[in-house]
């Protein structure tokens, strides 16, 4: 069974994840092991070099209302076809750094976590 993130950890500090990466970092960032949906999250993307970013993690098309859709991940083998997805696939990517991702799993009152950490994970 495949599972989709819910909730995501980074738990690197900015100066960190600037030097993995080799960019730089436009607002502090301290390490967060619970990061949800429409929270602030670091994104990298290429302007003049790599740079990391705080942005709200969520989607909105340039085409949605503002009461529209807002999903919070795609999966891979259709987001270059997906409506929702197609055109920021083909121009607007961007990097959001993560040492591991979990999603609650079980009846409301009783969820557990099902936890993944590391790369190919």
């Amino acid at each position: 069974m495949v599972h989709m993130c819910g909730r995501f950890s980074l738990s690197m500090d900015g100066n960190e994840i600037a030097n993995f990466y080799h960019g730089s970092l436009t607002a502090p960032w301290q390490p967060r092991y619970s990061i949800a949906p429409s929270q602030i999250v670091l994104a990298l993307h290429q302007e003049v070099g790599r740079v990391l970013s705080p942005v709200r993690w969520g989607f909105q098309p340039r085409w949605a209302k503002e009461s529209g859709p807002r999903p919070i991940n795609a999966r891979l083998e259709t987001v270059a076809t997906n409506g929702m997805f197609r055109e920021a696939m083909a121009s607007q990517r961007c990097v959001v750094p993560m040492t591991g991702y979990f999603e609650w799993t079980g009846k409301r009152g009783d969820k557990n976590p099902i936890t993944s950490t590391g790369v190919g994970s």
